[in-house]
């Protein structure tokens, strides 16, 4: 019983409504070190050399964390955030303002498709999960087209564990990858985001465009 209303609660209520501002926990966003569920987030670019980057665009930015972790790592990256949500932006840039203090900019997520070959890198950190199967090709084609170097994705996938994952989307990203360029050259690495089902799902998918001959 337990298990089928929190499938309820995530399929049909957790993501309809917009985030009240009195629920955030400030404390867990400004300081990633001291959370144990957020400091995946420090080791969430270790794949890439970050000092090579020169812009990134992080697609689903939320509160802006994974844009300040990078930040942190090179001072010089320019940043580019949109996401669905506009509570969250709302708060993103109050955040920004007073704490984080980030020189960023910030998209409207329906201009996407005109970002071709814009930004250096573009991320996502548990963002496709919620996209449903028939729009999926679409998205991550625009996501793919706006990098000119690498595309990183971090989200749950079948690449560890088979095991059924309710109310969340995994999505064959090496199938889909290979229909958009089968050319363009991918790395997985394990996840070490704690909690299910990441913990048996979770992958970062790394997606070369420099060298895709």
């Amino acid at each position: 019983m337990k298990k089928f209303i929190s499938n309820i609660y995530h399929k049909f209520f957790k993501y309809k409504f917009e985030d009240n501002f009195q629920n955030i926990n400030y404390e867990q966003i400004c300081e990633i070190e001291k959370s144990e569920s957020e400091k995946y987030r420090l080791q969430l670019f270790n794949s890439l050399d970050l000092k090579k980057i020169k812009s990134v665009l992080d697609y689903g930015c939320g509160y802006g964390m994974n844009m300040k972790v990078i930040k942190n790592i090179n001072n010089e990256i320019i940043l580019n955030g949109m996401d669905i949500s506009n509570t969250k932006i709302r708060m993103l840039k109050i955040l920004n303002d007073n704490i984080y203090k980030m020189s960023l900019n910030v998209h409207e997520i329906k201009n996407l498709p005109n970002f071709e070959k814009k930004f250096d890198l573009v991320f996502t950190d548990a963002v496709l999960i919620y996209v449903n199967p028939n729009n999926i090709y679409k998205l991550l084609k625009n996501l793919i087209n706006s990098s000119k170097k690498k595309i990183l994705l971090h989200e749950l996938c079948n690449l560890y564990d088979r095991g059924k994952v309710d109310y969340l989307h995994i999505h064959d990203y090496k199938n889909l990858i290979k229909r958009i360029n089968p050319k363009l050259k991918i790395k997985t690495f394990k996840s070490s985001k704690p909690g299910t089902p990441w913990n048996t799902h979770g992958t970062i998918i790394l997606i070369d465009k420099e060298n895709a001959n």
